[in-house]
């Protein structure tokens, strides 16, 4: 069952998020403005406060694609 609490917990945590990390609300808005298609690579990489560096990346099939476009409905919708 949903939670209303648990959506106004998170809305308050990405405002805080967004105030201390400006730029990557710019970035997502940059994203969304770019047509997102099968064969897309999205590339995730961390470097650690030691210097140690994680990367993966994946290659988005047509579910991806579909469920990233009903995620950002759902993201409009709330606001």
């Amino acid at each position: 069952m949903f939670n209303p609490n648990t959506m106004f917990q998170m809305q308050r945590m990405w405002q805080t998020f967004t105030d201390e990390h400006p730029k990557f609300p710019a970035f997502l808005q940059a994203v969304s403005a770019t047509k997102l298609n099968p064969g897309s690579i999205i590339e995730f990489n961390i470097t650690t406060a030691e210097g140690q560096n994680i990367a993966s990346n994946i290659k988005l099939t047509e579910n991806d694609v579909k469920m990233i476009e009903e995620l950002e409905e759902i993201i409009k919708s709330a606001r």
